[in-house]
C-alpha cells in the first residue's frame, strides 16, 4: 500500500443533508487522524483501504462499507494506488431528524459502533450505486417547486437503506454466536438514555461529568447511571470517557498542541491531571504516545 496525502476531488452538496464525494479515489483527510463530526459512509468500489479505528486495524476491500460518527477516531489510512470509493456524509443533527430514533435505531448503532466494517452484497452495492445516480440527476434537473422535500425524502431513504445493511449483519453475527441481537445490545427504550447519547454526540467532549448530563435531562445522576447501564449495558461514564479518549487521541495525533494546551481544549483541570488520564488508558505519556505514532512506520 501506499501512503498519499488526500482530498475529495469531486463534491455534491445537497441542502445541509448530504455530503457526497462521486468517483473519488482519496479519502476527503489529509491529515494523519480524523475524527469525523457527521456520520460518514465510504463503500470501497475497488483496490483496498487499511486504517486504525479507535487503536483497532481494520482492512478495507472492495465491497466493504465503512461506517464513521462521532465517536471514531481514524489514523494511519492506507490505501493502494488503484483505491476508490464513494462516501456519502450526513450532518448528525439532520439524520437524527431524518429517521425515527428507537430502541431498534439505537442497537443498530450500538452495533455499527463496534462493527465499523460490513460487507456488501452485490444487491446492496447496486442499490447504493443507483441512490448516487439518482442523486446526480436530481442535480441536472435543477431546483423545483418541490425540491427540498423531494432530497429530504431521498436523504430519509438512503439512512435507513443503510440501518437496513446494519440491521441484516447484525441478524447474521447474532445467529453465527448462538445470539439474539437483543442480548448483544439492550433495547434503549427510555427517551432519556437516547437523548443522552445525542447530547454526547454532539458535545466536543469538555463536559465530563453525569451531573452535567443529568442536569440537561432534568434527572438525577443516580437516575440517569441505572437506566443508561440497564439499556445499553454502559454506564453514563463509560460512555463520557470513551468519547473523551477518542478526542484525546485525535488532539495528539492530529495537532502540535502541547498537552497544556490539550488539557484545556477538553476543559481538565491541569496538565498533570491529563498526562495522569493519558497514561492510565494509552500506557504511557501524552508526548510519547503522540511521537512512538508519528514515529512508527507507514
Amino acid at each position: 500500500m501506499e501512503d498519499k496525502k488526500t482530498n475529495i476531488e469531486r463534491v455534491t452538496y445537497m441542502d445541509g443533508m448530504i455530503l457526497v464525494a462521486d468517483n473519488v479515489n482519496q479519502l476527503p483527510v489529509d491529515e494523519r487522524a480524523f475524527r469525523p463530526d457527521m456520520f460518514i459512509v465510504l463503500i470501497c468500489n475497488q483496490g483496498r483501504l487499511q486504517t486504525d479505528i479507535n487503536g483497532r486495524q481494520y482492512l478495507i476491500e472492495a465491497g466493504d462499507m465503512l461506517l464513521c460518527n462521532s465517536f471514531h477516531t481514524l489514523t494511519d489510512a492506507l490505501h493502494s494506488i488503484d483505491f476508490s470509493c464513494s462516501i456519502y456524509c450526513f450532518p448528525g443533527t439532520s439524520s437524527a431528524e431524518a429517521v425515527h430514533v428507537n430502541e431498534k435505531v439505537l442497537r443498530d448503532f450500538f452495533f455499527a459502533n463496534d462493527n465499523p466494517v460490513i460487507h456488501l452484497t452485490e444487491e446492496q452495492r447496486g442499490l447504493f450505486r443507483t441512490y448516487k445516480i439518482l442523486i446526480g440527476k436530481k442535480l441536472e434537473d435543477g431546483a423545483s417547486r418541490y425540491s427540498e422535500q423531494s432530497m429530504s425524502g431521498l436523504h430519509k431513504a438512503i439512512l435507513y437503506d443503510i440501518l437496513a445493511v446494519i440491521d441484516k449483519r447484525k441478524h447474521e453475527t447474532a445467529e453465527a454466536t448462538n445470539t439474539h441481537d437483543e442480548e448483544m445490545y439492550p433495547s434503549v427504550k427510555s427517551d432519556k438514555v437516547k437523548r443522552f447519547l445525542m447530547l454526547l454526540a454532539e458535545d466536543d467532549s469538555r463536559h465530563h461529568t453525569v451531573e452535567y448530563f443529568a442536569s440537561q435531562l432534568y434527572v438525577t445522576p443516580k437516575y440517569l447511571s441505572v437506566i443508561c447501564k440497564h439499556e445499553t449495558g454502559k454506564t453514563p461514564s463509560a460512555w463520557i470517557r470513551e468519547r473523551l479518549i477518542e478526542k484525546i487521541r485525535y488532539y495528539l495525533l492530529n495537532t502540535s498542541l502541547s498537552a497544556k494546551e490539550i488539557a484545556h481544549r477538553v476543559d481538565m483541570p491541569n496538565s498533570s491531571f491529563f498526562g495522569k488520564f493519558v497514561k492510565q488508558h494509552f500506557g504511557c505519556t501524552p508526548m510519547e504516545y503522540r511521537n512512538k505514532q508519528m514515529n512508527s512506520e507507514p
